[in-house]
């Protein structure tokens, strides 16, 4: 095999894990949106888009302690997956992760599903 094909045969490798990612990641949000109220639904999805803009960096990845910066680097927020916080304040307030830490979670794979609070599932919606 020469070197253009090897490149070639790479490229291709790329491109269909792209395509797979991007797949898997449309239907965690489709599945989350049958999991949640609709609003918290539909405010995950559209902060999930906003999320794909931004930058993290690890500061102590056991810890879930990120930072990420907006894509014109004015911004910073500090996340911190172990006690469930965010700078911005958003996650505190609403009870249902921000773009921040839908970046962080994406960042390590993670189910965003798990910091949403049980009264917006729809199970739980649904007994009130």
């Amino acid at each position: 095999m020469t070197e253009n094909e090897d490149f070639n045969t790479i490229s291709q490798i790329d491109v269909v894990n792209n395509e797979m990612s991007s797949g898997f990641e449309t239907g965690r949000v489709q599945a989350n949106r049958n999991l949640h109220t609709p609003h918290v639904a539909a405010k995950l999805a559209a902060s999930t888009t906003k999320a794909s803009a931004h930058t993290m960096r690890s500061f102590n990845r056991e810890r879930g302690i990120f930072e990420e910066t907006t894509q014109t680097g004015k911004n910073v927020q500090v996340v911190n997956l172990e006690k469930q916080t965010c700078t911005c304040g958003k996650w505190e307030n609403n009870k249902y992760p921000c773009f921040h830490v839908l970046s962080a979670c994406a960042f390590l794979s993670l189910n965003s599903s798990q910091y949403v609070q049980r009264y917006y599932s729809i199970v739980e919606y649904s007994a009130t």
